[in-house]
């Protein structure tokens, strides 16, 4: 069980991290290392969402107090549900200091992690001149998740490592992400949050 709880944390974590890499500009295919500071998230439109706004992919970090909990349901290997809340305890310039708690399917604790670091600036890092990083695809479409109910978000798809993710993004935040693999399949939701939508 913990085996398949780590597995669906670490697709989730990886597709956000790939969502809002500072260092993947995902509008454009163009590998930016960090060039807008993170500012930019995946978008057809150059990170640009609700009447032209820049979305900063960091901004939920960026606020103390802040807390989103997303509802991950596994049908491979076997069936499960989990819940995990985000929430951010401490921000200054350069970091937020947030606590990761795991639930059961009842929402009880299970594993809690505090006082991890998000970094708020992305070092400036020239990118190599001979690796080429193909932007995974965008599009925009109308997703549901509990939390915000539908929103029009920026649906992205990755291949890596044997598994396909599907993410949909709305100002920075993951609403909804389905992966699958070799004897792997889940999908997790935005399903409750503080934040704004």
């Amino acid at each position: 069980m913990r085996k398949s709880i780590l597995i669906l944390m670490v697709c989730c974590v990886a597709a956000f991290a790939l969502a809002c890499s500072p260092t993947n500009n995902t509008a454009t295919g163009n590998n930016t290392a960090g060039t807008d500071g993170g500012k930019k998230c995946a978008g057809t439109d150059g990170g640009k969402k609700d009447g032209g706004e820049v979305v900063d992919a960091m901004a939920i970090y960026k606020k103390k107090g802040n807390w989103w909990t997303t509802k991950t349901t596994a049908k491979k290997p076997m069936e499960s549900v989990t819940f995990m809340k985000s929430e951010v305890t401490d921000v200054n310039d350069k970091e937020a200091t947030w606590t990761m708690t795991m639930m059961d399917k009842d929402e009880k604790v299970t594993f809690e992690q505090k006082d991890q670091k998000m970094p708020l600036v992305a070092p400036k890092v020239e990118p190599a001149k001979d690796v080429k990083v193909e932007a995974p695809k965008t599009t925009e479409e109308e997703v549901e998740c509990k939390a915000w109910g539908k929103v029009k978000a920026t649906k992205m798809e990755t291949e890596a490592g044997g598994f396909k993710t599907t993410t949909w993004m709305y100002k920075g935040v993951a609403v909804k992400t389905k992966t699958t693999g070799d004897n792997m399949e889940s999908e997790s939701e935005l399903w409750a949050t503080n934040l704004p939508k």
